[in-house]
């Protein structure tokens, strides 16, 4: 198996995991509806505001203080662009790549080493990640660094500047990534447990000043920023169904641990067959503790780590969220192939490449995919490029409310100066729940105020009020039978956009429709009925 581990086919791996992450960046689409709403979040606070934890909006996405400070100051620096606000997570993403294979040999055999940097390239969520405005690529950056940092200060000695090194590192990276907390909560704990069975006391108590410096870290961001999170109902009840559901009973929680441990693989490294990769990963987990048990408790101490955190509702074990555990599971798995492989007779090259065949099929597919198609989600840019080009000054805008965050956005990317005499939001409904066959707009769409910046960009949102509530009845006549009144859609449940065109249908006609990848805009004369 030398041969693999070539310089030929790192080089390979590693540029291929790059160009395909590249590519993702270069394809620039519009800002969906989390980017958007995040970015107006980082325009709308100051750098004081950011690092002080003040003006936190609860009913908006956001990420930690030093990804927000970062972009905040690429916007300054570069300007107010996507592929400025997507640098940062495209490097992160860049630089996991450069450096796995750094971590996976420290880990692992050299094969096993080349199937995991296999794995981790070609991983589809990963790449995907890479080319979107949130923090889940620095996530998996901070945990290849992480994991690297727990090998070594597994190996050293322990002198003072590898203390403060180790110890200001862990308080830095808590700034920069929620899931650093448990990469550095399962490291310490593996550390310290089998240095004290070692006893290695001084090791030990040198161990307890790192994580020192760790708790300070912990508690500056916990009383800043963390218990705001915490105290944020709709995260809860957004991500109910990912923390552990002791109500159900023991056969509930059983069935939960195992979905949730199946859909880690699907949702984080893009497996088809999930159960085949937790198989290896099981096997690879126990060939490894059985060469070296402190590497294996540190590969899957963030595991343990994270499924305790979703057990007591403090953080959801699912999909994104979990993207930081693709190195611990890509070495893991790796192993055991690797493992598998070894018990097969030499003879067996057949079997070998069927194992091979299976588990990397459906990634090799999944990044052929990327590389050779776009994938727009909700082109909201062209969307509000027609816009500007046929806006006329009191004209009324209506927006879904998931397409708000986005047109906040792009009105100020666009510099639209302009006074719209309405805009109000057509409110959705949740999934499942069908949608009203008679739509009314008087029932259903509530006044939205929204203040702008000096660019355009909207920084406040508030909106409740029907919008009868917020006219009086002139202005609602006058609202109501507007001659121009256009109908912004993105992000929206499945049969909401007929509804509400079925509705202005019969009250108006259409006069003008542009429609591009998961969003559209109409233009209504609401006059032809007075």
């Amino acid at each position: 198996m030398k041969r693999y581990s070539k310089p030929i086919l790192l080089f390979f791996l590693i540029t291929a995991g790059l160009l395909l992450r590249l590519k993702c960046y270069l394809e620039n689409p519009s800002l969906w509806l989390d980017e958007a709403a995040l970015v107006l979040t980082i325009i709308r606070r100051s750098f004081k505001d950011i690092f002080l934890g003040y003006d936190y909006n609860p009913t908006s996405p956001t990420a930690p203080i030093g990804f927000l400070m970062l972009e905040k100051g690429a916007i300054q620096l570069l300007g107010n662009n996507e592929l400025v606000l997507r640098a940062f997570p495209f490097l992160c993403s860049a630089a996991a790549v450069c450096s796995f294979f750094m971590l996976a040999k420290r880990y692992t055999s050299a094969s096993g080493a080349v199937l995991a940097l296999a794995l981790f390239a070609l991983a589809g969520p990963l790449i995907r990640y890479a080319g979107e405005v949130k923090p889940y690529s620095c996530d998996v950056f901070v945990a290849v660094v992480l994991l690297l940092l727990a090998y070594y200060m597994s190996k050293t000695k322990m002198s003072p500047s590898r203390i403060i090194f180790f110890g200001f590192a862990g308080a830095a990276a808590l700034w920069f990534s929620y899931a650093a907390l448990f990469v550095l909560g399962g490291a310490l704990g593996t550390l310290m447990i089998f240095d004290l069975r070692r006893r290695k006391y001084a090791r030990c108590a040198s161990f307890g000043l790192v994580a020192y410096l760790w708790v300070l870290s912990f508690l500056g961001l916990y009383f800043v920023e963390w218990n705001q999170l915490g105290q944020n109902k709709s995260l809860y009840e957004m991500w109910a169904g990912a923390f552990l559901p002791w109500t159900a009973g023991a056969g509930g929680v059983l069935i939960w641990l195992k979905n949730s441990f199946s859909s880690l693989f699907s949702s984080t490294m893009g497996f088809s067959w999930p159960y085949l990769a937790a198989g290896l990963f099981l096997l690879g987990s126990a060939s490894l503790f059985s060469k070296d048990k402190e590497k294996c408790f540190l590969l899957i101490s963030p595991l343990l780590a994270v499924v305790l955190a979703a057990a007591v509702h403090k953080y959801p074990f699912s999909g994104r969220f979990l993207l930081f555990l693709v190195p611990s599971l890509a070495i893991l798995i790796a192993e055991g192939m690797a493992f598998v492989g070894g018990k097969l007779p030499m003879s067996s090259v057949a079997l070998r490449f069927v194992l091979m065949g299976c588990v990397f099929f459906f990634p090799l597919k999944d990044a052929a995919d990327i590389f050779i198609r776009s994938h727009p989600r909700e082109e909201m840019r062209p969307v509000m490029r027609h816009f500007k080009e046929h806006y006329q000054p009191h004209d009324a805008v209506y927006l879904n409310n998931s397409a708000q965050y986005a047109y906040g956005y792009y009105r100020g990317y666009y510099g639209l100066d302009i006074q719209t005499f309405f805009e109000g939001i057509i409110v959705e409904y949740a999934a499942g729940v069908p949608v009203p066959p008679a739509f009314d707009l008087e029932r259903h769409v509530a006044f939205g105020r929204y203040l702008y910046n000096r660019e355009g960009y909207a920084v406040e949102f508030r909106w409740g009020d029907t919008i009868k509530d917020f006219l009086q009845e002139n202005a609602w006549n006058e609202m109501r039978y507007n001659k121009r009144t256009w109908l912004i859609f993105s992000h929206f449940p499945e049969g909401y956009e007929g509804a509400v065109l079925d509705y202005f249908n019969k009250e108006g006609k259409m006069l003008d429709d542009f429609h591009a990848p998961g969003a559209s805009i109409y233009l209504y004369d609401l006059s032809r009925n007075i």
